[in-house]
């Protein structure tokens, strides 16, 4: 799939369902189910009926949307497909609240504990926010945590390819 398919086949779900999709690419790291209600929430992505989310809510969309946009992984967690994950993330993007659901995500899903990254994942999705909020000065600290404490997964990671 190219990414005008990917495009067309985006623009063809739900408000609700590209919004659930969108913070799913911000959070990048696979979640559990009261994880995703939480950022859900605390971005205020609501239902087609205008009402938040809860576990059976995230369960249903879990299913309508699992053989095309998601991927299960044996702990109960779920991610975008990796090949979708930044065609979304570019959808997440040029949304006009994209600044204020990474401000909500971060707070949900720190990147640091005690000056050093909580894991890769939390490394790659605080990189990728910084990118496409180009900030500089982001980009390159979390380029020097992740030589540090990650270097061969991002070597392996083929991030910038």
């Amino acid at each position: 799939m190219n990414f005008k398919k990917f495009r067309q086949k985006f623009i063809a779900l739900t408000d609700f369902e590209q919004d659930f999709l969108k913070i799913m690419s911000l959070a990048y790291e696979p979640v559990n189910q009261t994880t995703l209600v939480s950022l859900l929430n605390e971005c205020d992505i609501k239902t087609a009926h205008g009402i938040q989310f809860n576990g059976t809510i995230v369960k249903g969309c879990w299913q309508k949307l699992s053989d095309d946009w998601l991927s299960f992984r044996k702990e109960n967690k779920v991610e975008i497909k990796p090949k979708l994950t930044e065609w979304v993330m570019r959808m997440v993007a040029v949304d006009k609240r994209f600044d204020e659901w990474v401000r909500e995500i971060q707070g949900l899903l720190p990147y640091r504990q005690w000056h050093r990254p909580l894991s890769f994942e939390a490394a790659i999705r605080e990189l990728r926010m910084a990118l496409y909020q180009n900030r500089i000065s982001g980009i390159s600290e979390i380029l020097r945590d992740i030589n540090m404490y990650y270097p061969f997964k991002f070597g392996e990671s083929k991030f910038f390819e």
